[in-house]
């Protein structure tokens, strides 16, 4: 049995060097200027269980830094198996199915389950 856990941060100060005045001193839009996550990995035999938490803020939709999104947080999980040449994983994303707007103002897609089968020779 073993336990891993990680940390991770970044705070982005992209500020816009523009000649247009309402743009000048901005921080550019469409990315996250300050995101956070935190996790941590269980292994026990041929199981893994990962859960991530992940925070992402400061996400500007013009370049005036006039309207931005809430702060998007999600938790994803997966659940791995693996044995010699096969492998199963189920992996969700966004587990508590927060509602988020991206950049082009859609909400995302709430909670997401994928499963993935495979084998190697």
């Amino acid at each position: 049995e073993m336990v891993a856990h990680n940390l991770g941060a970044t705070q982005l100060d992209s500020e816009n060097h523009s000649a247009i005045k309402a743009d000048n001193g901005q921080l550019l839009p469409g990315i996250y200027h300050s995101t956070f996550n935190a996790g941590a990995d269980l292994n026990w035999r041929q199981w893994l269980l990962r859960m991530q938490y992940q925070y992402e803020d400061e996400l500007y939709y013009d370049s005036a830094n006039s309207v931005w999104p809430d702060a998007k947080e999600t938790v994803n999980a997966q659940l791995r198996w693996s044995q010699q040449r096969w492998s199963a994983q189920l992996s969700i994303d966004n587990l508590l199915d927060e509602s988020y707007q991206d950049y082009h103002r859609f909400y995302g897609p709430g909670r997401a389950y994928y499963l993935n089968l495979a084998a190697n020779w």
